[in-house]
């Protein structure tokens, strides 16, 4: 298959690693490698199969929505900033809207998994998916977070502590490494990436061996922070946004309705549950970190005893009331709370490898 004629150009430099250049190509094949781009494929095969089943397309009122969310988030201000966005991706207003109106076809269609059925997508259309969704971000992430862990492996001395005294290096492993992400064979990557352009099999072999080297850099690095002895104090020194909170929540449409379930729940004593069946609607079992809770929620549930009853709290859809059940400080022994600190302490290390390393030529 020839090159395909969109933007970006394949082979135009995006990074640069110390003294190493990273093209887009490399990016794409950073996104194959590790399943991100046959996720983006699908997504988009979904969108499609969704919009041809409905000729008349989603709601223009959630398109415009979506619209707005997109160009908020880009800093798109005027119809300008949109309009030289686009050209400068070699993007049209009609491929903006169509793939607006695909995002709000699979949101509107639930959260079931994206087909993997590719059907009649086109590599202008695939291209567009890339630019408009981020991925070209997204997979410049993933190569910097590969390449700094490299950097740390190849220092044999990241500026993390020492393992705790008795715990071995090797610490207990995640079911899934970095480098079990990237066990695809080259042919199978190939396949991935034939809509994208002429890629040759003898590269993709190359660069998938510096990809596993690097993720089997990044499994050591992890497997170092997971052993040593700052896990423990990053905890403690998230002890409060990280503490865990198990709730009910009543939601009902007004104020006064949710001022009567007070009444309710204080005056007569009567369960959260039954307060429920008498308002004709569900009590929700909530579980949420301290740092999750929407807003009001946090307030609330930190003084409050075991079963109290809390509110009124005003949402978009009315009110709510609260009932705390259970309040848990963050535990070493608790796998969830393990995981966020071993992930930050990472990102952290990656982030300080990374630092005057890598630079960024194109404007993702």
């Amino acid at each position: 298959m020839g090159a395909v004629a969109s933007w970006p150009p394949l082979d135009s430099e995006v990074l640069s690693f110390s003294s190493e250049a990273v093209t887009y190509r490399d990016l794409l094949i950073t996104g194959a490698a590790t399943g991100l781009l046959s996720g983006l494929v699908a997504e988009a095969a979904a969108g499609e199969r969704l919009l041809r089943s409905s000729p008349e397309g989603p709601p223009r009122d959630a398109v415009r929505a979506e619209a707005k969310k997109f160009r908020r988030a880009r800093h798109l201000e005027s119809g300008e900033d949109l309009r030289v966005w686009l050209a400068s991706r070699g993007l049209t207003l009609d491929e903006f809207d169509h793939y607006i109106s695909r995002v709000v076809a699979r949101a509107s269609a639930g959260s079931g998994e994206p087909d993997a059925e590719r059907g009649e997508l086109t590599s202008k259309l695939l291209f567009g998916e890339l630019a408009f969704s981020g991925a070209w971000r997204v997979f410049a992430d993933t190569a910097v977070r590969l390449f700094a862990a490299e950097q740390l492996s190849r220092r044999g001395n990241p500026s993390w502590p020492r393992p705790e005294p008795g715990q071995p290096a090797t610490a207990k492993e995640k079911p899934v490494t970095a480098e079990d992400k990237l066990g695809r064979p080259p042919a199978e990557v190939l396949e991935v990436l034939r809509p994208f352009g002429a890629f040759n099999l003898a590269w993709c072999g190359e660069r998938l061996g510096v990809l596993r080297s690097r993720a089997r850099a990044l499994d050591d690095v992890e497997r170092q922070i997971r052993s040593s002895e700052a896990v423990r104090p990053r905890i403690e020194d998230y002890r409060l946004e990280w503490a865990l909170f198990r709730y009910d929540e009543l939601r009902l449409r007004s104020r006064a309705a949710a001022m009567e379930a007070l009444s309710c729940a204080r005056a007569d004593r009567l369960p959260a549950d039954e307060i429920a069946r008498r308002a004709g609607t569900e009590l929700t079992p909530r579980r949420a970190r301290r740092e999750e809770l929407p807003a009001g929620h946090a307030a609330l549930l930190d003084g409050a005893a075991q079963d109290e009853a809390l509110g009124p709290i005003e949402h978009a859809g009315g009110f709510s009331v609260l009932w705390l059940r259970e309040r848990s400080r963050p535990d070493g022994a608790d796998p969830e709370v393990v995981e966020r600190a071993v992930a930050e302490l990472l990102s952290e290390a990656l982030e300080r490898a990374a630092t005057g390393a890598v630079r960024e030529i194109d404007q993702l």
